[in-house]
Parts: structure tokens; C-alpha cells; sequence
């Protein structure tokens, strides 16, 4: 009974082994055949029994390789056939005992087989597609160790593709700050049997550093994970790209400017927070809606045209329209406007737009302005002509009767009315000398209103200047005698003759040298110096009278201004001589200066141009 049981108990465990169990005896006829045999082989136990192992199971091309093994006790893998003839791949193990009974366990690898061929036909397909698409690829053999890499791989990490290459030697090239998750990642990865997907830098020969996206699984059974493959892309160019997207991306969040997209037919495919901002509507609420919508109606034709014109390509800048915010204000603003491209196709309209409702208000605030400046000016300008007018008739009307006192004073003092005592000339005198500076001024005046009525012009003339500015200085020499000023005139022989308002240039130096000679002291000097340089003529008045006071020098070009000491001195003027100086200089396309200092005199200097072909003789 004991025996029986325990047969019993090896029969079961036979029979629920994974592998076909087969005994046979020292003739080769099967003595055992458990359940998984005959799973294997098809034939029922009873009827494998007393077949013989070799002829029945194994094809005479492979009975070399059965006997071998059943001679060493090895391993192998060899062919087998099953009930009706069909050969499949079988891994044996053979055990022979002294009486030459033996005992083999056999295991079925036709599905190990057949993932083989897929991997290898796999293997092929990816080197195809590594080809075509210019990645580099990679496997490992992870029992051996071996490492195999594509040209491309060897490409891509500036190696040449006789450099031998293993999986440490792939690991000593990772970035060091990246080494540990690749490593880690690929231990993950075998010990699951599980694919794998990671991005990591690599460093070159040369130091340049490249970014790897690589894709890979492990092939083996979850027991025996057996050999890796992956591709790895240089994805350096589109980690650059997305920076750049990036940054751009975030310009575009961080500007004042209102940035938004459309799509070719007016929808909002864009809206930073700068167009929040300004319009009032969120991305999530304008994203989809037409952009008419933010344009009041007398606005959508200029709009559909300015956006039919980018959309042909065109680029409009500083177009500046009215828009409609989201709580209904109509703002101003200005935009610029440019065609979206993508490979050469233009697929929508970018628009900055910028609120100028405050320039705008600004300008037109600064237009009232300008409008109320200039009617203002056109004001002055009446009462200006007004009053010169007002000056022109009075100084006429004054002219007239200060003519006949003059005139009868000089009958008086000629006799013609009779004799006069010395008390009664001293009164004509004084007549006289008064209505004479009442002229000087009239005449001034009229002169001034003319000048600056626009009605002045210069009758010009071929002239001999040495003559004029020599008439000139003895035109005051009884002036400087009764004061004894000593009265010098020099004037260069080179100067000759130029085309200038005769009559005019002499009233302008006659009213230098009448200054000089008024504000010198009895004794002094007056020096008139004449000279030709440079296509200029330059006349020089220097005196040693009282001078300016250095705060009044920018005041003497003023009409009716006098200076601080002329006026302490109680000396008579106007204050036009140099005003009416000036002008006529200026007239002649001159220049006027002054040098001066309180007690030592002034310097007063006129360059007047002369043209060549004003030259005559």
C-alpha cells in the first residue's frame, strides 16, 4: 500500500510538471511519457509506450544533436516532430543513468522562436526607419554586455565609427549632471521589461554640449529581460526653438502693447494679458469672437480693408482706428499690423495695438491751443500794424509843422524878419537844436515802422566803399572837434567797391560813430579801421568812452532800450540807432557785435559780404 501511494505521488508530480517528461531504456523504447508530453507531441500516453524515442520524435537531421546531448547532458536546442508530421523547436535535457536508462525533459520554444524572428525582422524595420528619419540608434545585449550603435549615433556624438563602444563608455559621455536619472531610468526599464522615454544632455569631444530625446523598450520574458534597443535624436535645435518660443512667449505676456493673432477669416486665435488690459475681455472670453466686434460700425469698412491688405501679404503700420472696450468706451488706439507665415503660407494677421486715447485728447488739446496761439498772433499782428500806422501818421503829421518851425527859427536867425539881440539868437539856438533832434527822432521812428511793416528793402548798388566810409567819418569830424575827440579813419586801399544800399550803410555807420562820439569824454578817441578779408568787408568803431555794463550788452540791439550809465550820465537818445543798425546790417546778409566794459570804452564791429559779382568798377 505504502508503495503504491508513493508511486501515486510521483505520477502526479510528473504529470503537473511544465516540461514533457519521456524515460526510455537502454534499447530507446519509451517506459514513461507524463501529460505535457503529450500536450507536446499529441501521441497518449499508452500510446507512446514501448515506441521507440529517437525514430518517433526526433527527424533524422537532428538525431546527431539528440544522441550528443544524451551523451554529455548538455542543454541544447535542436528540431523535433510532432504526431502528424509538423517540426517545431524543442530545448532538451538529457540524463543517462548506468543501466543506460535515460530520461529526458523537454520544453516547447516555438513562441521564444518566434519572437526572435520578430525582433530581428523588428531590427530590420527600425534600421529602415533610423535611415530614413536620420536618428541614431542603439542596442545592448545585456547577458554579454555588447553594445552596437548606428552611424548616425556615432554622427550625432562626433565620434568616429571605428571608436569601440559599450554601454559605459555611452554612460561616460551623458552629462554629468544628468547621469544618475539616465542610469536609473534604464535599470528601471530592464528590471520591469518596460519601454522607456527620456530626454538627457550629452557632452562631445570637441565640449559642445547636445540634448538626446531617446525611445527604447527591453525585449526578454519578465523573468529574463534579455537585450535593449533605442533610438536617440538630437533634439539640440528644437530645445533652442522652444527657448526662443519660450521667450518670446513670455514678451509677448510681459509688454504694455496688446498682442493678438487672427486666423485669415478675422477670429481671435491669440490674446495676451496686455489685450485684457485694454479691451476688458479675458482670453478665455474673446478667444473664437470675430475681432469686428471690437470696432464701431463707421470703423468696419477701413477695417476689413486694412486687414484684406495684410492678409494679400502686406504690412500697415501706425494705422490708428476707434475700438470698443467691453463696458462700451470708445478708445483710440494705434496698431501695426503684419501677415503670419508658416511655410511660406500666410495662415493669419498679428496686431499690436497700443491705447492713444490720451495723445489723441493731448493733440487735440494742443490743436485748440495752437488755433487760440495763432488767432492771438493775428491779433498782435493787427494791433501792431495798427500802431505802426498810428506812429507813421503821427510822426507825419508832427514832421510837417517841426519842418516850419525849423524853417522860420533859420529865417529868424538870418535876419530875415530883422535884427536879433544875443538873448533872442541863443533862444533860436535852442529852438533850432530841439526841433532838429525832434526830426532825428521822427525820422528814426518812421524808419523802425517801415522796417518792421515787411515794406523795407534795400535799393542796392554797385558802390565804392572806401569813399562811403571815409564820407562817413568826416561826416562827424565837427562833432569830435567841439569835443575834442581825436578822430582817426583808417581805411585799406584793397577795399574797393561792392554792391550795397548806399544811403542805408551809411545811416548805419553814421550811427555808430554818432554813439561813439556822444559817450566818449571831452579828449578821447574815436577809431574807424576799414579793411577787406575772406570775401568780407569789416569796419571797426573803437572809442574809450563809458562803456556797458556787461548786463545791459544783450539789451542794445532792443529798440528804446538805453543803457544804465547813459541814463545815470543824463545823455539824450532814443535807443533806435542800433536797433535801425542792425536791421540794415542784417539786410545786407552782415553781422553786428559789440565788446564793451564800464570805463574802458566800446568796440562795435560790422562784417558786410561781398559777393564777387557785385564787385565793380
Amino acid at each position: 500500500m505504502r508503495e503504491d501511494a508513493s508511486g501515486a505521488r510521483s505520477r502526479l508530480i510528473l504529470d503537473l510538471a511544465p516540461d514533457a517528461f519521456i524515460a526510455a531504456d537502454r534499447s530507446g523504447a519509451i517506459t514513461d511519457w507524463n501529460a505535457k508530453a503529450e500536450d507536446t507531441f499529441g501521441w497518449k500516453r499508452d500510446e507512446a509506450l514501448g515506441r521507440d524515442l529517437v525514430t518517433t520524435l526526433i527527424p533524422p537531421d537532428q538525431r546527431t544533436s539528440y544522441k550528443r546531448a544524451a551523451r554529455t547532458g548538455a542543454l541544447v536546442e535542436l528540431e523535433a516532430v510532432r504526431r502528424g508530421g509538423m517540426r517545431f523547436p524543442i530545448e532538451v535535457a538529457i540524463r543517462t543513468l548506468e543501466d543506460e536508462t535515460s530520461y529526458a525533459f523537454i520544453r516547447d520554444i516555438t513562441g521564444r522562436h518566434t519572437t526572435q524572428e520578430l525582433l530581428r525582422a523588428r531590427e530590420r524595420q527600425l534600421s529602415e526607419a533610423l535611415s530614413l528619419a536620420n536618428l541614431g540608434s542603439w542596442s545592448w545585449d545585456i547577458e554579454t554586455n555588447d553594445v552596437a550603435w548606428s552611424d548616425d549615433l556615432y554622427l550625432i556624438f562626433g565620434l568616429d565609427p571605428s571608436t569601440p563602444v559599450d554601454f559605459d563608455s555611452y554612460m561616460s559621455r551623458v552629462h554629468p549632471d544628468d547621469r544618475a536619472s539616465v542610469g536609473s531610468t534604464i535599470v528601471g526599464a530592464t528590471r520591469d521589461v518596460a519601454p522607456f522615454e527620456f530626454e538627457h544632455r550629452i557632452v562631445r569631444e570637441d565640449g559642445s554640449v547636445r540634448w538626446l530625446h531617446c525611445h527604447g523598450e527591453v525585449v526578454g520574458d519578465e523573468h529574463r529581460p534579455e537585450r535593449v534597443y533605442a533610438t536617440a535624436e538630437d533634439v539640440t535645435d528644437d530645445r533652442q526653438a522652444e527657448r526662443t518660443r519660450s521667450l518670446l512667449a513670455a514678451i509677448v505676456e510681459s509688454t504694455d502693447d496688446a498682442i493678438k493673432s487672427m486666423a485669415t477669416d478675422g477670429t481671435i486665435i491669440s490674446w495676451n494679458a496686455a489685450a485684457e488690459q485694454l479691451y476688458g475681455y479675458t482670453a478665455e472670453e474673446f478667444l473664437g469672437h470675430p475681432v469686428l466686434e471690437l470696432f464701431p460700425p463707421e470703423e468696419i469698412d477701413g477695417v476689413l480693408a486694412v486687414f484684406g491688405r495684410v492678409v494679400e501679404g502686406g504690412h500697415v503700420e501706425r494705422c490708428e482706428l476707434k475700438q470698443i472696450r467691453k463696458d462700451g468706451e470708445i478708445i483710440d488706439v494705434g496698431a501695426t499690423l503684419s501677415p503670419i507665415r508658416v511655410g511660406g503660407m500666410i495662415v493669419g494677421v498679428s496686431a499690436v495695438s497700443r491705447n492713444i486715447t490720451a495723445r489723441k485728447h493731448a493733440e487735440q488739446a494742443l490743436h485748440s491751443a495752437l488755433e487760440r496761439e495763432q488767432t492771438t498772433v493775428r491779433d498782435l499782428q493787427e494791433l501792431d500794424r495798427m500802431r505802426s500806422d498810428f506812429i507813421s501818421n503821427v510822426s507825419h503829421e508832427l514832421r510837417t509843422p517841426l519842418t516850419s518851425i525849423s524853417g522860420y527859427a533859420e529865417l529868424l536867425a538870418g535876419g530875415s524878419f530883422g535884427d536879433i539881440n544875443g538873448e533872442q539868437g541863443v533862444a533860436l539856438d535852442v529852438i533850432d537844436r530841439n526841433t532838429k533832434r525832434l526830426l532825428d527822432l521822427i525820422e528814426d521812428i518812421l524808419a523802425l515802422s517801415r522796417m518792421e511793416s515787411g515794406v523795407y528793402s534795400l535799393s542796392l548798388e554797385p558802390t565804392d566803399l572806401t569813399a562811403l566810409i571815409r564820407s562817413a567819418g568826416e561826416a562827424i569830424t565837427t562833432a569830435a572837434e567841439a569835443k575834442s575827440i581825436e578822430l582817426t579813419v583808417d581805411v585799406e586801399s584793397n577795399i574797393g567797391f561792392a554792391l550795397v544800399d548806399a544811403s542805408q550803410l551809411d545811416r548805419a555807420l553814421l550811427n555808430v560813430l554818432s554813439n561813439a562820439i556822444k559817450f566818449t569824454p571831452l579828449g578821447g578817441f574815436v577809431r574807424l579801421h576799414a579793411g577787406r578779408s575772406r570775401g568780407k568787408v569789416f569796419i571797426t568803431v573803437e572809442d574809450n568812452g563809458m562803456g556797458i555794463d556787461p548786463g545791459d550788452q544783450k539789451q542794445v540791439f532792443k529798440r528804446f532800450f538805453r543803457s544804465s550809465l547813459a541814463t545815470r550820465s543824463a545823455i539824450q537818445g532814443t535807443g533806435l540807432g542800433l536797433v535801425i543798425t542792425k536791421t540794415i546790417v542784417d539786410h545786407h546778409k552782415g553781422s553786428i557785435d559789440l565788446d564793451s566794459a564800464p570805463g574802458r570804452g566800446t568796440t562795435v564791429r560790422i562784417a558786410i559780404p561781398v559777393a564777387p559779382s557785385a564787385i565793380a568798377v
